[in-house]
Order: C-alpha cells, then sequence, then structure tokens
C-alpha cells in the first residue's frame, strides 16, 4: 500500500468553494476498472466513501461538480488498490486536448506557447474551483507560475502530475521538442514511489507553490483555424510486435495506445449517455402519447361539433333534390356545405345552397368553417353577390386576413331559378336533361376573407332549371385529384357526368365517386372532396298534382283519400318536408301511431325544429304507452313554443301516469296560469289532489 505524506496548509486567502468537476474522478474510475479487470458498472469498492445517487451523477453527468474534499478520498482509495500516477499524467493530456480550441482567441489570431501558458489559468478553472494560476515571464523561453489554493484547501501532488500532463501535451501541440517542469516550492511530496524530475530541486514543506518552466525555442504558432492537424501530429505510438510467421516474414504491429483509451472511454460515454437517453425518451413517449390521446380527444371533439353544424342531408324542395358528399382529408373537414331557408309571409319561397372550401385542412379549417356557418346565416339577402360581399368583410374583421375560403352561393326560387355568385370557387357543371348536354358555368370572383376590395369582383349569374336538369356543384379536391400518371381528374368528371343524364341525384352522386375512385387508384388523397347533385325531379308535374289533390282531401276531412295521394307525392319526392309532415299528421288522424311516429320521426331528422311536428310525435307515443319518449317529445314541443298548451297538458298526463304527480301539477297550474279557462287542467289537477 502507498503512504501519502502529511500536507501542511497553504499561505493562502483566495476564497472559493473547493469543487472540482467530475470530468477527471470519471476517467479514472473508468479507467481504473479497464485496468484491473472490474466490469464497467462495479463500484463497490467506493461503498465506503461515496453515496449511491453521488456516484450516479459522477458516472452519467459530465456538468457535475463534487467537492475537492471528495475527489481526495477517491483517489486516495484507488491509490489503495493500485497506482494511478500514469492515468492521472494521461488524463490531464487529454483534457488539454478537450479543451484547448476553447481558450484559443475567438479572432483566430495565433498565438505562441509563452502566450498560451498564460490562458492556462482559464483552462484550469474548466475542471478546478480551487486552484488559481499566476503565471510571469523570466524570459523569451521561461516563465514562472505560482499557485494558490482557496482558503481550507491545500495543495495536493496528483494536481501537479495532472499540470504537468497538460503542459507537456501543449508542448508537443507547439512543436517544442524539450520542455522543462521544475518545482521550485511546494508544500508537499509525491508517495515514496513517484520519480520525476519535476520535483529534483524543490524546497518542501514550503508555503508556496511556485512552477519554473523552461523550454527550447519554437516557431509554431496555433489558431483555431490550424488547430486539427497540430492535434494529429502529437498521437503518442506505443508499439506491440505481433510475430506472425509463414514462411517467409514476420509482421509487426503499431497500436496507438493514447487514442484507443480516448475512443474507448468515449464510447463508455456514449453507452451510458443513450442509456439514459432512453429512459429520458420513454418518459418522453409516456408523455406524447398522454398529449397525442388529449389531442385525439380534441379532434373526436371538433368533429363531433363539425358533423352537428354541417347538414348530412338536404331534406326536397318544389320538386327539386340533393344529394352530398363531404371526405375530408383529416379527421376534420376545411369543406362545408349548408342550405338556408329563406321566408316569406311564412312560407319557404326561397332556398339558399352553400358549397365552400376553407384554404389548409384540419382543425384550424374546421374552425373557420364555423365561422363561416355563423356568417352566412347571418345574411339572407335577394342577391348572392351581396351576401359575398358582407360575408367577406366580416371574415376578414374576425380573421385578420389568416385564413379564406372559396364558394359557391345559390338562391333558388319556387320557379327554379338559381341566382348564383362565386367566390374563386371552382364553376359548377349544368347537365341539361332534353339535350345531354354538359354546360360549365361562367363567374370566377375572389376569395373570401383575403381582400378587404374584393366587392368589384362579386357577380350575380342565373340560370333556369326545367324538369330532369341537374346541377353539379363541387370543391377543387375533386377536379384537381391526380391518376397514378399524375393526370387530372377535371376532363374525367366531365365525362361521368355526361353518363348519368338518366341517374338521379343519388345514383349520380355514387358514379361519379365510383369514377373518381377508379381513375385515382393506387394514389393517395391530399384535400377535402365534396359534390352536391342537385336536380328537378322529371316528374314534378305529377308531384304537383298529388300534393294538390292530397290537400283537397284533407280540406273535405277525406283522410284516407288524402294519404293516398300523399303516399304517391312521397314516391315521387321521398325527403319533401311538407309531405313527409301532411304524412305524419295524416297518421295521427286516422289513428295509427306507428305509421305517423315514422314519418314524423324522418321529418324531426332535418332538424326542421316545429313544435307542433314533436307535439303530434309525444302524442303517439303517448297512444302506445311509451311514456318515456312521450316526455321527450313533449318537453320538446313546449321548449319551441312555451305557450303550447296542449302540449304541455299531455305532458302533464304522461308525468301522472310516470307516477311523476308533483312534476304534473306544476305542468298543470303553469297551464293554468295561461288558460283560466282549460277545463280539462281544471279537473285533471283537481283529481290529482283528491289522490293526495
Amino acid at each position: 500500500m502507498f503512504d501519502f505524506p502529511s500536507e501542511s496548509k497553504p499561505n493562502s486567502k483566495i476564497y472559493f468553494n473547493p469543487e472540482i468537476s467530475v470530468k477527471r474522478v470519471f476517467r479514472l474510475l473508468y479507467l481504473f476498472n479497464k485496468g484491473h479487470y472490474i466490469d464497467d458498472n462495479d463500484f463497490n469498492y467506493l461503498q465506503d466513501i461515496i453515496d449511491e445517487k453521488v456516484l450516479k451523477k459522477i458516472l452519467e453527468d459530465r456538468n457535475y461538480w463534487i467537492s475537492q474534499n471528495l475527489e481526495d478520498k477517491i483517489i486516495k482509495k484507488l491509490f489503495a488498490l493500485g497506482d494511478i500516477t500514469q492515468i492521472l499524467y494521461d488524463s490531464g493530456k487529454d483534457f488539454f486536448l478537450s479543451v484547448v480550441n476553447d481558450v484559443l482567441p475567438s479572432d483566430n489570431i495565433p498565438i505562441d506557447f509563452s502566450e498560451f501558458l498564460f490562458k492556462l489559468p482559464i483552462m484550469i478553472n474548466r475542471y478546478s474551483r480551487y486552484a488559481l494560476l499566476f503565471p510571469q515571464v523570466m524570459n523569451e523561453k521561461s516563465i514562472k507560475i505560482e499557485i494558490q489554493y482557496t482558503a481550507g484547501c491545500r495543495e495536493k501532488w496528483y494536481d501537479l502530475v495532472y499540470l504537468k500532463g497538460i503542459i507537456d501535451q501543449a508542448a508537443g501541440l507547439f512543436g517544442i521538442n524539450n520542455c522543462y517542469l521544475n518545482l521550485l516550492q511546494t508544500s508537499c511530496k509525491p508517495p515514496g514511489f513517484y520519480y520525476d524530475e519535476m520535483w529534483y530541486n524543490a524546497k518542501y514543506n514550503s508555503t508556496q507553490t511556485i512552477l519554473l518552466i523552461n523550454w527550447d525555442e519554437s516557431n509554431r504558432s496555433i489558431a483555431r483555424t490550424n488547430i486539427e492537424n497540430a492535434i494529429s501530429n502529437i498521437a503518442t505510438k506505443t508499439f506491440l510486435v505481433s510475430s506472425l510467421y509463414d514462411k517467409t516474414q514476420e509482421k509487426v504491429t503499431s497500436i496507438d495506445l493514447s487514442e484507443l483509451q480516448n475512443k474507448l472511454e468515449e464510447l463508455h460515454l456514449a453507452n451510458r449517455e443513450m442509456e439514459a437517453a432512453v429512459e429520458v425518451l420513454k418518459e418522453f413517449k409516456k408523455k406524447l402519447n398522454k398529449e397525442y390521446n388529449l389531442i385525439l380527444k380534441d379532434i373526436k371533439i371538433a368533429k363531433n361539433i363539425q358533423q352537428g353544424i354541417i347538414p348530412q342531408r338536404i331534406p326536397d324542395w318544389e320538386g327539386l333534390q340533393f344529394a352530398v358528399k363531404l371526405i375530408p382529408f383529416d379527421k376534420v373537414s376545411g369543406d362545408y356545405y349548408d342550405y338556408f331557408h329563406f321566408d316569406s309571409n311564412g312560407e319557404d319561397s326561397r332556398l339558399g345552397i352553400l358549397v365552400s372550401d376553407v384554404s389548409g385542412h384540419g382543425v384550424p379549417a374546421a374552425f373557420i368553417t364555423a365561422i363561416a356557418k355563423l356568417i352566412f346565416a347571418n345574411y339572407k339577402l335577394d342577391s348572392p353577390s351581396d351576401i359575398l360581399i358582407n360575408a367577406n368583410n366580416q371574415l376578414i374583421e374576425l380573421v385578420k386576413q389568416q385564413s379564406y375560403l372559396t364558394c359557391f352561393y345559390g338562391i333558388i326560387n319556387s320557379n327554379h331559378e338559381i341566382t348564383y355568385s362565386l367566390a374563386g370557387h371552382p364553376r359548377p357543371i349544368l347537365l341539361k336533361y332534353q339535350t345531354g348536354e354538359a354546360i360549365t358555368l361562367e363567374g370566377e370572383g375572389t376569395f373570401i376573407g383575403m381582400f378587404s376590395d374584393a366587392r368589384e369582383y362579386f357577380k350575380d349569374f342565373k340560370i333556369n332549371l326545367e324538369p330532369g336538369d341537374k346541377l353539379f356543384i363541387f370543391t377543387d379536391g375533386l377536379t384537381e385529384a391526380l391518376s397514378d400518371e399524375d393526370e387530372l381528374f377535371a376532363p374525367k368528371l366531365m365525362e361521368a357526368i355526361k353518363l348519368t343524364r338518366e341517374m338521379n341525384v343519388e345514383k349520380s352522386l355514387e358514379y361519379i365517386f365510383e369514377e373518381y375512385q377508379t381513375f385515382t387508384l393506387g394514389t393517395e388523397r391530399s384535400d377535402d372532396i365534396t359534390l352536391l347533385v342537385l336536380g328537378l325531379n322529371a316528374k314534378i308535374e305529377e308531384f304537383e298534382l298529388f300534393k294538390k289533390n292530397a290537400i283537397q282531401y284533407i280540406e273535405k276531412k277525406q283522410y284516407e283519400s288524402a294519404c293516398q295521394e300523399l303516399l304517391r307525392a312521397y314516391e315521387i319526392l321521398p325527403r319533401d318536408l311538407k309531405i313527409t309532415f301532411l304524412l305524419g299528421k295524416t297518421y295521427v288522424i286516422l289513428k295509427d301511431y306507428q305509421a305517423a311516429i315514422d314519418y314524423l320521426t324522418d321529418y324531426n331528422s332535418f332538424k326542421t325544429y316545429n313544435a307542433e311536428s314533436h307535439y303530434l310525435l309525444g302524442c303517439c307515443y303517448f297512444k302506445q304507452k311509451n311514456y318515456g319518449r312521450a316526455e321527450e317529445e313533449l318537453k320538446r314541443a313546449v321548449s319551441l313554443n312555451p305557450d303550447n298548451i296542449r302540449a304541455m297538458y299531455i305532458l302533464a298526463k304522461t308525468y301522472y301516469m310516470e307516477e311523476l304527480k308533483e312534476q304534473a301539477v306544476y305542468t298543470l297550474n303553469k297551464i293554468l296560469s295561461i288558460d283560466k279557462n282549460f277545463k280539462s287542467a281544471d279537473l285533471w289537477l283537481r283529481k290529482i289532489e283528491d289522490e293526495g
């Protein structure tokens, strides 16, 4: 075992925390284990002097600092197990190579060896916070360095070995063949086994540490631009002889052990850092999965909201039928369509049709579609171009030109005349039933939400639909779809439309998308796609006749005959809301409650918000003794028309049948507060009160 000589306290008044970087300690531990064939992860020999958590930080965190006292304990422990002097010296050389570039002038001015020695204090501070170096020029090839230690910290002989490795490596870098280090004064001695000429003339037990450096002349200067070439010239070679005999020759192989050690250390460090990185990545993965699931949840909510604001079906209207399909590129869509009823004297005299395409995809585009719905719902003007002008101004105000949309807006009157305007949207195609001709409509316009002076670009155009005619309105996701040979679908679309002449709107829609899927087979979609087909039924005259007959029968209270005529009309236009509602109402009168429920439910699916339809549906469920559904529909009817005492009366009876007497009494009292002469409500209230 090696004895460490006693060390006197330095006469220093420098006050720093006596700390040291773990870089030197880590290299000592790593190379010690390698040299003694100890497993990389086995540091049991340090259990008595170092905490497990601190050891882990030393091994994993190169930016960690420990106390000088702890490093001293570790080095003494290693020396108790084996000589590490050479490792200390080599570590100083390696440390120099790792930080030399950082202490060279940033302006790339070359420096010589003496100038470098004056930068040693900066270099030492990279690993030590308890020692300060004060260089002093003696002559052109000689410098004296005084070393002072922080108060409470003593000089360590192994620091001088480490410093010698730094200076010797620096001398090699600057091309100096002979560099002499002599300790003039020191407060300690190295272990007895250690032999180095640096200690020859030292004055021991001094209160100061003074080092004299002399060197032969060198003309080499080093800057940041030539540092790599200089370093490559100072590698230390250890030659190993490997005698491999064949019949004629012997091979001798040389290995650069310093470089090998460095590579091994780098690999060891990389392995530990990779293990740490894997753990960090696992945690990141957990967090990312959590965030991803939250995003999916938000997108699902956005999808549900968008499905709520985009009508799934458009009802038949005045002989017109509609078929529409929207295929989002992402979970939610930037395409949007809607319809609007223009009321006049209580009648739906006109119908507005909108197809829109917001720039971009995903949630941001879907958000704009929600804004667009609110904007377009606010404007029911006579002119589509005026609607687009107002929508443009409002969208600019809300979105600040961060997004825009294209759109088709058409207003259809009861004579089947369509007045429309385009806002930078693909021009629709009109298929004439009589001639089979497919006509691309005129119009262009500009984007909505982008230009404040867009007013002048929006214009109105008119077309008239004849029985059997169909109008195809679409977004550019359809026309700009590509085949696997990069051909556009637009020309194919025109051909496909012509072939739908004898098809109804539903069949036409299906056929177009079959052609689209065949055309784009093997390619990936890159945009939302919407296609809306509207057509004037070729049997419109028959439909109008059946409807007229049915109304006349209803006026005469001939409900069986009325029902037959309504069914004939329904067969032609099964989504005509007037016919659907009249069928439901007629079946209520005929006491066919299940048939009435079927038609009224279909009618309400179009979100008509008709209080009477919900009232009739509630009555049907009440008659079927389905009191839960009756309550639901009747409450809906009352919410739409709070003064509907008929619905309130049946609701009160429903509560009574459900044994909810308090709600029944409350509802009956509310009826009497509206109409005190409603005798049936008064009688029911008395009955419930008598029952106690």
